[in-house]
């Protein structure tokens, strides 16, 4: 399981074209900012997870993402599409998430966090 923020733009023709072309999932998961990376629960705690959830998600404000580079990540062969907006609030909720029983021994601090939309 992991948590994203699911995306739409009124234009993703540019961002799709970029990650057909460059991610073999494009077409199978849509455009989205990860808040916790894959990780494995059971199926048990998924009402508490979704609890807990539902307590930091819903002060998220609606965001207009908008790219404001790219940059590579040759460690795991990525594009990132960096946001350009604030992400400050998506930070926070990124780490309250991490504070969840079930994700708090895994969160990643040698990997700093930055909101960004994977091209591949």
């Amino acid at each position: 399981m992991n948590i994203s923020i699911m995306l739409t733009f009124h234009d993703d023709q540019s961002l799709n074209q970029l990650r057909k072309q460059f991610d073999p999932l494009y077409s199978k998961v849509p455009p989205h900012v990860t808040l916790v990376f894959p990780q494995h629960i059971t199926f048990e705690s998924i009402d508490t997870i979704i609890s807990e959830i539902n307590k930091y998600g819903t002060h998220l404000e609606n965001f207009t993402p908008i790219v404001s580079h790219f940059e590579g990540d040759l460690e795991y062969h990525n594009i990132l599409a960096i946001l350009k907006r604030d992400t400050s609030a998506i930070k926070v909720l990124h780490d309250k998430l991490y504070e969840i029983p079930e994700f708090a021994d895994k969160q990643r601090l040698d990997i700093p966090y930055t909101p960004h939309v994977t091209s591949r």
